[in-house]
């Protein structure tokens, strides 16, 4: 219950500093990290899941691809 609320607050304040967009790609790599990380110490994953997270990433990728192309970086807007 901490480290959910700790997400909860980092997550809300991190909006102050960068879009939702590339927010939310932060958000999806991390359920992508644990699996690429858990792969790397020998646990099995069928293809089917690494398709399901590849589809997720993509997903995400189309709804944020509006937030992406606002990122500002120093201040000066950055398009990608």
């Amino acid at each position: 219950a901490v480290l959910q609320t700790a997400n909860v607050i980092m997550n809300t304040t991190s909006l102050k500093y960068i879009g939702a967009g590339f927010n939310s790609i932060i958000g999806i790599l991390c359920p992508v990290l644990t699996a690429l990380i858990s792969a790397l110490l020998g646990r099995r994953f069928a293809v089917l899941a690494w398709l399901g997270i590849a589809i997720a990433i993509a997903g995400d990728a189309v709804i944020s691809r509006e937030g992406l192309r606002n990122l500002t970086v120093e201040g000066q807007s950055a398009s990608l």
